[in-house]
């Protein structure tokens, strides 16, 4: 779906607003582009109070977010000469003016501090459950984030403890350094985070605190007729286009209740190639041993030269990606479920800075991964509460006034995620510490590592921030 067509639907639109929407279109991939391993992740919170005395009209454009812009990654095929030389000159300046808007967007060393308690805390309360589970921590992050926003007092500092910031300058300053950490639209790499704002045309709210979101937080505002098809098709495109119509599943049914005052939705959308492809050739059938019984599966299958890690009560391999990130695979020992692992430290460690785990060797690893596409849509309620969200859903508590003068209080919240590989492609980065205590080091120099029980998987930015974390007890 284009940006054209959420613009088709909407009336009493300025020109200029238009113009800059248009400016930031997500390139369509194509599997025969990049048939790469696709990741996405969609959030809505929905606030209401009930009973709300809506008016009439249009959908109105009043800020449109604008991403920063990236020169596009050189594709090396075009600077092979007619006589096959390679014109390297030619190469590097387009390259150069790529790596300078790279280097442009990146935050100052640190900026991720305080983060090392909410992702694990966050990646427990949102996998929690049975079956296949797939979330994205940093998603959440980025939506408490304008949360916190709109809130004030003791709502609000439950929202910050929650994220681990002292304050709101903080969390502001920290949540645009991870958006232009995580941001790369460059036609090699697609990673972009969305947030937008969505407001009853019947109520008033205060203008300081849209131009924030729009500000800090790369937020577009829309305003129409709360429980209307017209905001509702708004958005649903808006949700389609911004995750490259991967989660149609979840969006063919989002929309606004009448009693709705004011809605925030923040999306991730991640396409990046493994740096090293696995070949179609070796792609085998076998058997996936899930906790449904035992299924056919395909697995993408690899040997060499690699690094192997180990922890107490598992073994785990990290697959490189194009994006700078990479993406995790964890095995559980004999006897050792994904969800023990979960609830340790280890592998949020390893994951956040590999480097410094001490448990790896070098060797002939023999990888086995099957091919898989996971789904979950979740209320967060729950998931929100237990770490630690709770005044945010009681109209007494509830503080929504830097937004607006009603009482408010938050009524829905949903979470959707698709995570899903193949030969080509995936997502991520890292970042870890230390090692695990009574794990055995492997007797070999080589190693099997065949993922065909339940496992645990993160997709982690180059960075080392938790962008997806996966349970896969079953291949359907």
């Amino acid at each position: 779906m284009k940006k054209e067509d959420l613009f088709d639907a909407v009336t009493n639109l300025p020109d200029k607003y238009v113009k800059e929407a248009k400016k930031r279109k997500i390139p369509r991939w194509t599997a025969a582009v990049a048939a790469i391993l696709t990741v996405v992740i969609l959030l809505s919170i929905f606030l209401g109070t009930g009973g709300v005395n809506l008016g009439r009209g249009g959908v109105q454009v009043l800020a449109a977010a604008e991403y920063p812009q990236m020169a596009a990654y050189p594709n090396e095929q075009k600077y092979i000469k007619w006589n096959g030389e390679f014109d390297d000159e030619a190469f590097r300046q387009v390259y150069d003016r790529w790596r300078d808007d790279l280097n442009d967007l990146r935050p100052e060393e640190g900026f991720a501090d305080g983060l090392e308690t909410y992702f694990p805390t966050a990646a427990r309360a949102l996998l929690s459950g049975q079956g296949n589970r797939v979330c994205s921590p940093l998603n959440v992050y980025m939506a408490l984030a304008m949360l916190a926003e709109i809130t004030d007092g003791d709502t609000r500092q439950e929202i910050l403890a929650a994220l681990g910031s002292d304050d709101l300058e903080d969390l502001r300053t920290q949540a645009k350094a991870v958006w232009r950490s995580v941001y790369r639209q460059d036609g090699a790499v697609n990673s972009v985070l969305a947030n937008s704002l969505w407001l009853d045309q019947g109520e008033s709210f205060r203008q300081e605190t849209v131009d924030r979101l729009a500000e800090n937080d790369y937020a577009s505002v829309y305003r129409g007729e709360m429980g209307s098809e017209e905001l509702d098709k708004a958005l649903r495109d808006w949700l389609d286009e911004q995750t490259g119509g991967l989660l149609k599943k979840a969006t063919k049914t989002a929309q606004f209740s009448p009693d709705t005052v004011l809605a925030l939705a923040s999306t991730v959308y991640f396409q990046s190639k493994w740096t090293e492809e696995f070949s179609k050739s070796n792609t085998r059938e076998g058997t996936f041993h899930g906790l449904s019984g035992d299924t056919s599966a395909d697995f993408l299958r690899s040997d060499g030269a690699d690094t192997y890690y180990w922890g107490e009560g598992f073994a785990a391999y990290g697959k490189r990606l194009e994006s700078g990130g990479t993406m995790w695979f964890f095995l559980p020992d004999e006897g050792v479920t994904p969800e023990d692992l979960l609830a340790g430290e280890d592998v949020f460690t390893l994951a956040a800075d590999s480097d410094r785990w001490e448990n790896q060797t070098r060797l002939i690893v023999h990888v086995s991964i099957p091919k898989f596409d996971i789904f979950q849509q979740q209320t967060l309620t729950d998931a929100l509460e237990t770490m630690g969200i709770s005044k945010v859903f009681n109209l007494v508590q509830a503080d929504f006034s830097p937004i607006s003068e009603n009482a408010l209080c938050l009524s829905q919240t949903d979470h959707a995620a698709r995570l899903a590989i193949d030969e080509e492609g995936v997502t991520a980065a890292a970042y870890t510490l230390m090692d695990a205590a009574g794990a055995a080091r492997p007797p070999e120099e080589e190693m099997d590592f065949r993922l065909d029980r339940p496992f645990l998987t993160m997709v982690t930015s180059q960075d080392g921030l938790l962008l997806f974390a996966g349970i896969v007890c079953d291949i359907e």
